[in-house]
């Protein structure tokens, strides 16, 4: 019924605009009357695991090892859907997950974040798996530098300088 009010209100577009108009009409609704961000909406479209940006405060482990570990524990994902997920080797997705899971024998702490990553992220091998996670926070999230390094628990000026470091590296590409 929302969609025919949309296109009762649209005759002069052509269809294709009619379309577009009212995805973006529900786009609008899905954020402002529910709460979810644009990368959350995608994600669930695409039924694209999505990763909560709060597993990355649990230290002692690096974020590939945090990273995989949650895939493996919390989603139940597969070694080679996780190296496919990740475009990584099976064998390096294995031995991290091996490796982490020595180092930290308990379940990962997830708390419960506003903020939620598209597994999408992690594929194009160009960032570290901390550049990609603060590089989206910061470009498409619109999240400052402060704000990042709190959510991760992290120094200021450590955020600050792996954002850099990732925009050095795209603009290389």
């Amino acid at each position: 019924m929302f969609l025919y009010i949309v296109y009762g209100k649209m005759k002069a577009l052509s269809p294709d605009d009619r379309v577009l108009q009212a995805l973006r009409v529900l786009f609008e609704e899905l954020k402002t009357k529910h709460g979810l961000s644009e990368e959350a909406i995608l994600s669930k479209i695409k039924d694209e695991p999505v990763i909560p940006v709060s597993i990355f405060t649990n230290r002692g482990l690096r974020p590939l090892e945090i990273l995989c570990k949650y895939l493996k524990e919390e989603l139940n994902l597969g070694y080679r859907e996780i190296s496919g997920l990740l475009n990584r080797d099976y064998k390096t997705v294995w031995t991290t997950c091996r490796n982490a899971s020595r180092k930290q024998k308990a379940r990962l702490s997830v708390s419960p974040t506003r903020y939620m990553l598209p597994v999408s992220i992690f594929h194009d091998r160009k960032l570290s798996v901390l550049e990609a996670v603060v590089a989206h926070l910061k470009d498409i999230s619109g999240l400052r530098l402060v704000a990042i390094s709190s959510l991760l628990n992290r120094d200021q000026r450590n955020v600050w300088g792996v954002y850099h470091k990732a925009k050095k590296k795209w603009k290389k590409y």
